[in-house]
């Protein structure tokens, strides 16, 4: 078994601070961080799919609304994929144990239970943002990246100037494993857009015939998007054009 170094680590961030870095944002989905309808949906061959993988707050009743179902009595989440769990703040929601690709759920009708065969339900559910997917090679919907204004090694520093939501750091004058990158994102960028998502990028490449000076490229000027190195999933604000944003990612090698 062989294991990565620390000073492996040090020499891939030294190498990925000499590449061209861009930070992305892009609209998320527009989902999150709302209620969500089940309106008249059938189970077919007892089972029922939900768009959303990751829910909370779910109630399904009888299509009149007049029977409440509970879960883990009347319905329940494949064993392979996880089940539900209580609790005030989130009411019933759903603990995953897979890793599956895809973004639906499917909810089984338990025979013993007092969900008729073949029965139309109704209901509602929450759809939190969710966890960031490891595997991302793009943003959900971009509309945006600027050229970092910032890239460098930073250290753990309790005194430092760099606020981070796990602690904050300085700059080190030395390579480390853990970069730095922020770029300042201005009035006029991506005004009346919804932004949910943030994305570090590697060798963007852009379309030919633009101006040198150019710092912010929307889709259509991106040639390859490169190669994305860290993804972010926050409460989708709209941007007005009175307002710039600084967007800052630690990435640890």
């Amino acid at each position: 078994m062989t294991t990565f170094t620390e000073s492996g680590s040090i020499a891939a961030a030294v190498a990925l601070l000499s590449r061209a870095l861009h930070i992305a944002w892009g609209n998320g989905n527009p989902d999150w961080e709302t209620t969500r309808t089940i309106a008249a949906a059938q189970f077919n061959n007892d089972t029922i799919t939900l768009p959303y993988r990751q829910i909370s707050q779910l109630v399904m009743t009888s299509e009149d609304g007049k029977t409440v179902y509970q879960p883990n009595v009347d319905y329940k989440v494949p064993d392979s994929i996880g089940g539900f769990l209580y609790d005030t703040d989130n009411g019933w929601y759903i603990k995953l144990i897979d890793a599956a690709s895809t973004d639906s759920l499917t909810l089984v009708r338990n025979p013993t239970g007092t969900i008729p065969a073949g029965a139309s339900v109704a209901g509602s559910y929450f759809v939190p943002i969710p966890p960031e997917p490891y595997n991302s090679t793009s943003l959900i919907k971009e509309v945006g990246r600027r050229t970092v204004d910032t890239a460098a090694f930073i250290v753990p520093d309790s005194n430092g100037a760099i606020l981070m939501p796990d602690g904050s750091f300085s700059v080190s004058s030395k390579p480390t494993n853990m970069l730095f990158v922020s770029a300042r994102f201005q009035f006029g960028d991506a005004v009346g857009e919804f932004i949910g998502e943030t994305g570090v990028f590697a060798d963007t490449q852009i379309v030919s015939g633009l101006p040198a000076d150019q710092r912010y490229f929307l889709p259509a000027q991106i040639q390859n998007s490169g190669l994305l190195l860290s993804i972010d999933y926050r409460p989708r604000q709209k941007r007005y054009g009175t307002q710039g944003e600084t967007i800052s990612h630690r990435l640890i090698l």
